[in-house]
């Protein structure tokens, strides 16, 4: 029971905020010719800008989450190559690679683990920053 009024009084707060941010600062219209109408691109109000934020955002978190998956498997590959290059020094009869054998992956495997972690915390707000200057680069374009 709480949870359904929580999430309607969420969507309505979030609603709110939208349409009160979609109006503030907005100049009135000014008339123009058909012709600079149509060489200009349409201006849309903050009500859609604030719609298209909320939909592109998702898509650029992952996006953003994609390309950290893609580094930490890179980085994962290189432990494991380098892994098996100390092996097979060791194998060969370089008995000076011995303590990398258990030193290297645990090293790398850490700065992988690292860059993930760091990468899944930044998506979201690198996310955020990016469609904000779309958005702003749309409006500057839009009123001009």
């Amino acid at each position: 029971m709480f949870q359904k009024r929580f999430a309607v009084l969420s969507a309505i707060l979030i609603i709110a905020v939208m349409v009160t941010s979609a109006y503030a600062g907005q100049a009135p219209a000014t008339t123009q010719t058909q012709a600079t109408t149509k060489a200009q691109p349409k201006p849309t109000n903050g009500f859609v800008a604030g719609l298209r934020n909320i939909v592109h955002w998702p898509f650029r978190t992952t996006e953003k989450l994609v390309g950290t998956t893609t580094d930490t498997v890179k980085g994962a590959g290189t432990v494991i190559t380098r892994e098996a290059e100390t092996v097979g020094s060791v194998a060969t009869g370089k008995l000076g690679e011995t303590p990398n054998l258990i030193v290297e992956p645990i090293k790398g495997t850490g700065e992988t683990a690292a860059g993930a972690v760091k990468g899944v915390v930044t998506a979201p707000v690198e996310a955020g920053k990016e469609v904000s200057a779309e958005q702003k680069t749309q409006n500057a374009t839009a009123t001009n």
